[in-house]
């Protein structure tokens, strides 16, 4: 029995490490372009147009932003687990670095978890389906 309970540890074990793995190749999953549809605080919807908050992910690490009220960053990123940092370098003094956390992200949609001002925020974008490269057709 004992042998058992090892075996279904080492199992538990394994699958976790894998899913560890797996989660790691996510990151290649944000590049392109996203357009918000939703953005809800504290699980309420914001009374705003949506589609003007874009996020644009590009493979060396490099994002943009835009949102409502013409507001506008661009700089690095990272993802360290589940959370995406960002650094703004279109600023003239060193912006800190944020966080928010990841909380969806799949080949056609990605959901941001982010803290305004001690309030819960969500931003659910869909990909810009124009941004996605196809291969030619013979």
């Amino acid at each position: 029995m004992r042998k058992a309970s090892v075996y279904s540890y080492l199992s538990g074990l394994a699958l976790v490490l894998l899913m560890m793995a797996c989660a790691q190749d996510e990151p290649s999953l944000l590049i392109g372009n996203w357009i918000a549809y939703e953005v809800l605080e504290e699980g309420e919807p914001l009374d705003i147009n949506a589609s003007e908050i874009q996020l644009e992910f590009v493979d060396d690490m490099i994002y943009s932003y835009k949102s409502t009220l013409d507001y506008e960053e661009a700089g690095q990123y990272n993802v360290q687990s589940s959370y995406l940092y960002t650094t703004d370098t279109l600023t003239e003094f060193q912006a800190a670095r944020k966080a928010v956390e990841i909380i969806q992200l799949t080949a056609d949609s990605l959901q941001l978890r982010m803290n305004d001002e001690g309030k819960e925020r969500i931003l659910k974008m869909l990909r810009d389906s124009s941004s996605v490269s196809t291969p030619p057709v013979n």
